[in-house]
Formats: C-alpha cells, sequence, structure tokens
C-alpha cells in the first residue's frame, strides 16, 4: 500500500506548540510511514501561501487539524492562514458529504473551545496529556493508514439452531474463563522471582540497545550521542537535549513498586549533577512512568501508570528515547535552513 499522504493544519500559538506539532509530523514520517505534508518543511519566503494550502488540501488523503483555542478563534474569524484553511476544510465537508479525510486532534483547551463549527460534530483524537504521546502518536497513525486496533471479528457460520448442542451463553462462558487464566498466570509471573528476573533482563538489554545505537549513529554522522550511567540510571544526551531513564525497585520477589522512569530535558543534564549555573539548568519536558508488563498475547513490553493503553516494546522504548532527542535537534537545526 503507499503511504498516504497527510496534511497538518495548526495554528501558531506560540514556539512550544510549533515545535509540538513538528514532533508530531516526524514521528508519523519516521515510525509510521507517512508523506506529511507541513508547512515548516515546505514554505520559505517568497513561497505562495494560499497555493501551498489549497494543493496540501487537495491532494492529501488525511488531514490531521490540530484543535487548540486560538486556532477555533482564527477559524471562525476567517483571519490568516488558518481561516482560509479552515473555509476549505468546510466547503470539502459540505460539498462531498463525507468526513473521513479529516481527523480533529485536541491539542489545548477542550471541545467547546478549540473546535470551529463544522468539525465540532466529528469524534475527535485526545493528544492532551503529553504523557502519553506514545500510544497516542500510534493510535492517530492507525487511523491514517485505516487499521484500528480493536478489529470486528469476521462473521461465523450460519448456526445449527435445530441442534441443542451449541449454547452461546457457555460457550461465552468458557471463553472467559479461559481468558481470565490466561491473565491470572501472567500476575503470578509479575508477582514471582521470574517476573522479577525478567524486568531486570528487559531493563538490561533496553541499556544495551541504547549503547549500541548511539555507538552506530556516532559512527554515521557528525552528531554525537553522548551515554553516562551507574547501576539505576542512563542519560543519553546530544546537542543540548537529553533524556534520562530511571530505574527503581524495592522487592526482589515482586515487581510491585518497580519503575522505570523516563524524562525527557531541553538541556544537558550530568549524571548525580543536583548544581547547575541558570543558563545552563535541564528543563524538564516531559516525563512518564511505567511498569514491566505483559500484553494480551503475553509479549513483554512497559505499560505507562497513567493509561492502560500505553504498552509499548522494549525496542519501540529505544527508539521513541532516541527519537525525542533526533525531533528536538532537527527543529532546532531547520531554523537555519532555507
Amino acid at each position: 500500500m503507499q503511504s498516504p499522504k497527510v496534511f497538518i493544519s495548526y495554528s501558531w500559538d506560540d514556539e512550544d506548540h510549533k515545535a509540538w506539532v513538528l514532533n508530531l509530523s516526524n514521528s508519523l514520517i519516521s515510525n509510521y510511514g507517512c508523506d506529511v505534508i507541513l508547512d515548516q518543511y515546505e514554505l520559505a519566503a517568497g513561497k505562495n501561501l494560499t497555493g501551498f494550502m489549497e494543493r496540501s488540501l487537495e491532494q492529501s488523503d488525511k488531514v490531521i487539524v490540530i484543535l487548540s483555542p486560538n486556532y477555533r478563534a482564527k477559524a471562525t474569524d476567517a483571519k490568516g492562514g488558518v481561516g482560509y484553511e479552515y473555509s476549505i476544510i468546510s466547503s470539502q465537508i459540505f460539498d462531498t458529504q463525507t468526513d473521513h479525510k479529516f481527523i480533529p486532534v485536541l491539542r489545548t483547551g477542550s471541545k467547546e473551545i478549540s473546535a470551529p463549527p463544522y468539525l465540532s460534530s466529528l469524534v475527535y483524537h485526545d493528544m492532551t496529556d503529553n504523557s502519553k504521546l506514545l500510544a497516542d502518536i500510534e493510535e492517530l497513525a492507525r487511523q491514517i493508514w485505516n487499521k484500528p486496533k480493536l478489529v470486528k471479528p469476521a462473521l461465523g457460520p450460519e448456526p445449527d439452531f435445530d441442534n441443542t448442542i451449541i449454547d452461546p451463553v457457555e460457550a461465552r462462558l468458557v471463553s472467559i474463563e479461559k481468558e481470565k487464566k490466561a491473565n491470572q498466570k501472567l500476575n503470578s509471573i509479575l508477582k514471582s522471582e521470574e517476573g522479577v528476573a525478567l524486568a531486570n533482563a528487559n531493563h538490561s538489554r533496553i541499556i544495551k540497545s541504547l549503547e549500541q545505537k548511539a555507538e552506530k549513529y556516532n559512527q554515521a554522522s557528525s552528531y554525537r550521542f553522548n551515554i553516562q550511567s551507574d547501576q539505576r540510571t542512563l542519560i543519553l544526551s546530544s546537542s543540548g537535549f537529553s533524556v534520562s531513564i530511571f530505574w527503581t525497585n524495592r522487592y526482589t520477589n515482586s515487581l510491585d513498586d518497580t519503575y522505570l522512569h523516563l524524562r525527557f530535558f531541553s538541556g544537558t543534564v550530568i549524571l548525580n549533577e543536583s548544581f547547575y549555573f541558570p543558563d545552563n539548568q535541564p528543563v524538564q519536558k516531559l516525563y512518564s512512568q511505567y511498569q514491566f508488563d505483559f500484553d494480551k498475547n503475553g509479549l513483554e513490553g512497559w505499560r505507562n501508570i497513567k493509561s492502560k493503553e500505553d504498552f509499548i516494546s522494549e525496542e519501540k522504548l529505544v527508539s521513541h528515547a532516541f527519537s525525542m532527542i533526533l525531533n528536538s535537534i532537527e527543529s532546532k537545526e531547520r531554523k537555519g535552513f532555507r
């Protein structure tokens, strides 16, 4: 299948908002194979803004609309590029009587104060919680690719109602009991020394993978990834941005109160350093807390304690650590590009 072409419509609320949109776009391109059209990539001084917007909205398979109070205000008042884009979006919805092309994403505020009229009736994708960013981007990518996580099962055969052996209630009870036993087995592992050993091994593989990939990327480009680590902490840094992975565990025979803390900073974090000069003080931009767990198929991974749906494998966690830094580097560097 050809990569879907995706246009992102948003308002330039402030620099943090622009950086967040760029990070979202970079992730959709790099991690989910989406061909994203974004003004921050395409537009430079002297280029035709209205022509860019018209072509982008016409050529795109999906349009992501980043909702914020400022977006609604500009759209309803027909101000600037947002106002012009929204006039095209609303006319397309009206003319085609279809809305599957448009995906509203709530970034700030609420639907009532952030969604303009023509989009207020559409189901929106909530991305207001930064701690769920990984899971939210994956869910958005699934919408773009039309690959929902929950798939409607295939139709079963026509039932033989004359066969008294078939009992749908009994079948459901058996299915529920089977799933319950599988979950109980996984839970018992998490509360055992075996679970602790699996989590420790998984954490060790994450650390090793981060070190190996940092060395690989250092050889591939002039950008340098620096790693500092001790028994519980690993800090990955490059070009004035840092990711910290901190491991806490209390018991040796259970994973209760065992967490993996993932933090992203603007600034260079120094291992075991508590004092920084004001100009060098790292600023935490993102914090997520994970616990070792299994998915429904029994595969190992890490679950966000604030969202059961946010479950990632060790490979995705490693990729996310580098992507957060890379996206910030790219955003910073592009400001000086032509």
